[in-house]
């Protein structure tokens, strides 16, 4: 990893726009606390930090960084604690990107059995709620899951009115319930007229729209997957005649549906590739 004064060289670089960093295996900390600067990176536009197997330097980094003109940010770790994650949430959001930032990739991609399976929530959205440009989102965990329920989406939804592709997953087969309903996520799509892909952890044990009611369609939507934590779905027909109404996707579009032991399927729909 890059000692300080390394960062402060390339900070230092007014052609420097795009900084890509891989870790890689039993790299070493070489920051010292004692050292500490303030970092700003003016001109830099797309950073990305990949197979990070310590993220606690690259966060103390993105603590004491200034980005204003990023519009694209990665992270790839190995393995990244509930801990570390709600600080990189924090550290994104109060590097000066607000307004800038467009496309976020965040991925954690191991599962470490350490003790009782007890996974515990993230809370990315409410951090990002300030990235009014963004574009592209995607979050992706294994050992931990992603709180969201329909206030929280409907707050995000209102906030990124230019998004095109969200997909919020979990990478393990152990998925936590969503406190997303159906209702809810026609609620927040509606409020979201560009977006063309997504996935999401949802809860349809119970059908909360009713299948009669005059529908309020999303016409671009072209993918969709919904998580459940259910193994299967009360009324399968039902809920696949809701989201063809509500839903309309093209020929090209996909649909798939992932429960608990698998994918789960839906009367009338083609199943997604993943």
């Amino acid at each position: 990893m890059l000692d300080w004064a390394t960062w402060k060289h390339l900070s230092h670089l007014p052609t420097l726009l795009k900084l890509e960093i891989e870790q890689g295996y039993n790299v070493p900390s070489s920051l010292s606390n004692r050292d500490i600067v303030n970092l700003s990176f003016l001109n830099i536009t797309s950073l990305s930090f990949l197979q990070v197997c310590d993220a606690a330097d690259i966060i103390t980094v993105m603590q004491h960084s200034q980005f204003p003109s990023l519009k694209e940010f990665e992270f790839e770790a190995n393995y990244l604690s509930s801990e570390e994650a709600e600080q990189l949430f924090h550290a994104l959001s109060h590097c000066e990107a607000c307004r800038t930032l467009e496309e976020i990739f965040i991925n954690s991609l191991e599962i470490r059995f350490v003790g009782p399976q007890n996974h515990e929530f993230l809370t990315p959205i409410p951090h990002f709620l300030c990235f009014t440009q963004v574009r592209s989102l995607q979050l992706r965990f294994s050992d931990s899951c992603i709180y969201l329920d329909n206030n929280m989406l409907l707050k995000a939804m209102s906030s990124w009115a230019h998004i095109r592709t969200l997909d919020i997953s979990h990478l393990d087969d152990h998925l936590s319930s969503s406190e997303v309903s159906l209702r809810g996520l026609f609620t927040a799509l509606s409020l979201c007229p560009q977006l063309h892909r997504l996935r999401l952890p949802i809860n349809i044990a119970t059908i909360d729209v009713d299948p009669d009611a005059e529908p309020i369609q999303h016409t671009s939507l072209l993918s969709l997957e919904l998580e459940t934590s259910e193994s299967e779905i009360a009324d399968a027909e039902i809920l696949a005649r809701i989201i063809s109404a509500w839903l309309p996707l093209s020929e090209k579009s996909k649909l798939s549906c992932m429960g608990k032991y698998g994918r789960i399927r839906l009367p009338g729909f083609r199943p997604s590739d993943r």
